[in-house]
């Protein structure tokens, strides 16, 4: 093979079966392979971003506000949530025009919930939209073209990224001011 095909070489799967046998067996023994590449990926974007943290930490970002902020600005370069995200995006409304949104923690849904029972313009009982925290990022990062990494909480960086960080970080196109 040419060099720059060997590069992108993943792994060498040894088959017993050719034609469409083949193929199945093939996405059944390169599973594992496919799953290395991947954690692989997220570990190299932790690292990054924990090196921009320590050296330059005006190139990161962390916390669901803060985050949410700069996903709002277009700065993410790369966009970093836990696949355990335990967080939750809650809109209070009125048919007067007011709302306000925030993004929470699940367990402390309900409390914000309570807190935001009436409109505060007109006094009417507020209604909810809940959804969650990690289909809110996602779609503000497809918004502004940011690339986004579904982080597995089964190494220890992902781990790391959900107990350390909320679950949610960023890398930052630009340093912010």
């Amino acid at each position: 093979l040419p060099p720059e095909l060997k590069r992108k070489v993943i792994a060498v799967v040894d088959l017993g079966y050719s034609g469409e046998e083949g193929v199945y067996e093939l996405v059944e023994r390169g599973k594992s392979a496919m799953q290395e590449v991947r954690y692989v990926r997220e570990k190299e974007l932790i690292q990054e971003f924990l090196y921009n943290l320590a050296k330059k930490p005006s190139l990161v970002a962390y916390g669901y506000e803060e985050v949410r902020r700069r996903l709002e600005e277009g700065a993410v370069k790369v966009l970093l949530v836990s696949e355990e995200l335990d967080a939750a995006y809650i809109k209070a409304s009125c048919s007067c025009g007011w709302w306000e949104d925030a993004v929470v923690k699940s367990e402390r849904a309900q409390q914000y919930k309570d807190s935001k029972q009436r409109c505060p313009a007109c006094g009417q009982p507020a209604s909810f939209e809940e959804r969650p925290a990690i289909d809110f990022f996602i779609e503000l990062a497809e918004a502004t073209r940011t690339e986004v990494e579904v982080v597995s909480t089964a190494t220890e960086e992902g781990k790391g990224l959900k107990n350390s960080f909320g679950g949610v970080a960023a890398i930052l196109r630009y340093a912010r001011g």
